[in-house]
Order: structure tokens, then C-alpha cells, then sequence
């Protein structure tokens, strides 16, 4: 009877609905940040949503698959550092949700004095963000690890000339990228604590539930 319960393919099912989850969350959420990007007319994104859709689609099931290897990772961490998602309760993934897109409209909306001054007040928003929401050194080292690796990327596309933005637009896309990346990946780290916790309590269930009719 055990044999039956190791190899059932629907045993799997859990883990293939996180990751349809985290993707179309992420999707959805990388189409409502170029939005905002748009309305406020910034260097962060196109000003038309007809050129984005045509030539920038791209990115929204990149988003997608961010969010898939975020929310695994975490999950991955939780279960080698032993780490209680039982934690993360729902109304905490409510708040760090809208404070996330909350920073998103900060980096958007509101025009610093200087250069100087946007990096450390972001700065020390994702810090404060972190602390909150996440509070793990693994969290820490991960996200910022993300941003990090994304600012190399994008240092590397302009290099190559695939990025044609002036000095100042390409430093105002860096300080954007790393701070959405940082506090994106805590918020979907959250997410995919929660979905993991859930197939957990999940799975045992289901897995009695096929007790009893095998009985």
C-alpha cells in the first residue's frame, strides 16, 4: 500500500500549483509596475502601453519565472535552516504586498534632490522592508545577492549598446532595479513561504484521505 502512495504522480500536484500561482502573480504584478511606471512618465519604463505589449511582453513571464525561483528558494532555505513558515500568516503577506508596490510608486512618484539622496532613502527603505517582512540573514544575503546580480546583467546590456539610456537615466534604472528586486524578492519569498506551508498542511490530508478508501 505504501508503494502506491510514493509514486502517485498526484502527489506532485501541490508543488505544480505554487508554481502556477507564483507565476501569475508575478506576471500580473510586473504588468501593474510598468503601469505605474507609464502613468508617472519615468526612465523606468516605456510611456506607451501599446510599445510595451509589442516590444517589452517579454518581460511580464520573466517576471513570472522570478517569482517561481524566489518563492522555491525560500522554501528551500526555510527547510535547510530550519525555518518555521508557519510564521508567515496571510494578513503579514497583505502588508508587505501593498508596501511593496508601495516603494514601486516611491521610485516613481516623488523626485529627490539628488542622486545621493534617492539611493539612501531607498536604500534604508528596503532595509527597514527586510526587517519587517523577512528578518533572516539567508533572506538578506539571497535579495541582495538578486540585486546584485540583476545590476551586473543590466551593467553588461548597456556595455554591449542593448541599453541606450543617458548616465543619469541609467543610474536612476539601477537604483529602481535593485530596490524593486531586494524588496520583489522579500514580498515573493513571503508568498512562497505561505503556498509551501499550505501544501504541506495540505498534503497529509489528502494523503489519509487515500488511507481510508484503500482500507
Amino acid at each position: 500500500m505504501k508503494s502506491h502512495h510514493l509514486h502517485d504522480p498526484n502527489m506532485k500536484t501541490p508543488s505544480v500549483l505554487r508554481a502556477f500561482a507564483l507565476f501569475t502573480l508575478g506576471t500580473l504584478v510586473g504588468f501593474v509596475l510598468n503601469l505605474l511606471h507609464m502613468e508617472y512618465k519615468t526612465n523606468f519604463s516605456t510611456r506607451s502601453l501599446v510599445y510595451f505589449l509589442q516590444n517589452s511582453w517579454w518581460t511580464l513571464p520573466l517576471c513570472g519565472l522570478a517569482a517561481i525561483y524566489i518563492g522555491f528558494s525560500y522554501s528551500f532555505f526555510d527547510h535547510k535552516f530550519k525555518h518555521t513558515s508557519s510564521d508567515t500568516e496571510s494578513m503579514l503577506i497583505i502588508k508587505c504586498f501593498v508596501l511593496f508596490i508601495g516603494i514601486n510608486q516611491l521610485c516613481a512618484k516623488i523626485q529627490f534632490s539628488s542622486p545621493v539622496h534617492f539611493i539612501v532613502i531607498l536604500t534604508g527603505t528596503c532595509l527597514v522592508f527586510w526587517y519587517w517582512f523577512d528578518h533572516t540573514k539567508v533572506g538578506f544575503l539571497f535579495n541582495s545577492f538578486n540585486a546584485l546580480s540583476v545590476i551586473a546583467v543590466v551593467n553588461i546590456l548597456r556595455y554591449i549598446g542593448f541599453l541606450n539610456q543617458s548616465k543619469i537615466q541609467f543610474d536612476y534604472l539601477q537604483t529602481c532595479l535593485s530596490c524593486l528586486i531586494f524588496s520583489g524578492g522579500v514580498t515573493f519569498g513571503n508568498i512562497g513561504r505561505l503556498l509551501n506551508f499550505s501544501s504541506i498542511q495540505l498534503t497529509p490530508n489528502v494523503t489519509s484521505e487515500r488511507n481510508l478508501h484503500l482500507d
